[in-house]
């Protein structure tokens, strides 16, 4: 936002969580005039990321995406929907199915613009030594 981009698009696991999230960004930013928008994308649950990912897909264009999903549970779970345990489903599997999203159209762009796009998927272990104030 603080560099004008045309479209700043971000998921959020909690889709209640959504209009607080875009306030926040656009608070700090009142003067750009970027658009902003938030889409619900819970990678425990493939049915999301499929969902997203179709949705990426029909961007005209995507100069950048940060994966940045992470999952820990101090107790064992599995995801409802493919009984894979949850932190695997989060942040291995479905990191992966969502890039199998993003790299055609990430390509695209870059062939359009004769210039990189980037991808960038962090670590989720990071998560853990990251302090947040929430």
């Amino acid at each position: 936002v603080k560099v004008d981009a045309n479209n700043l698009t971000f998921a959020v696991r909690n889709i209640f969580k959504r209009k607080a999230a875009k306030a926040d960004i656009l608070k700090f930013n009142s003067a750009s005039k970027t658009r902003v928008e938030v889409w619900n994308l819970n990678q425990e649950f493939i049915k999301s990321v499929n969902a997203f990912g179709k949705r990426i897909q029909g961007l005209r264009r995507l100069g950048v995406a940060i994966s940045n999903a992470a999952l820990f549970k101090f107790d064992w779970s599995t995801s409802p929907e493919t009984i894979v345990e949850s932190s695997l489903q989060c942040n291995h599997l479905s990191t992966a199915l969502l890039t199998l999203y993003l790299l055609p159209v990430l390509g695209k762009t870059s062939r359009e613009l004769k210039q990189p796009t980037r991808l960038t998927a962090t670590s989720p272990e990071v998560a853990l030594c990251t302090p947040f104030k929430e």
